[in-house]
């Protein structure tokens, strides 16, 4: 799934992580304790499904 099709499912995210200049695009969306992980290309696709609750307590629920 890209991203625009998580968006218009999920709506925006709660969360995003931070680019960098090379990916100025956040990779990671945050859903409260979900967190969708997409690849780094403008056009990358969902990747990752993790579910992390705190830091020393995450859970892989979906891997593409």
């Amino acid at each position: 799934m890209t991203r625009s099709e998580i968006k218009r499912i999920l709506g925006e995210p709660h969360g995003v992580s931070i680019g960098s200049r090379k990916y100025p695009r956040p990779c990671i969306w945050k859903y409260n304790e979900v967190e969708l992980h997409f690849d780094y290309p403008e056009s990358g696709g969902l990747y990752l499904v993790g579910l992390y609750e705190d830091p020393d307590n995450h859970v892989t629920l979906l891997k593409l």
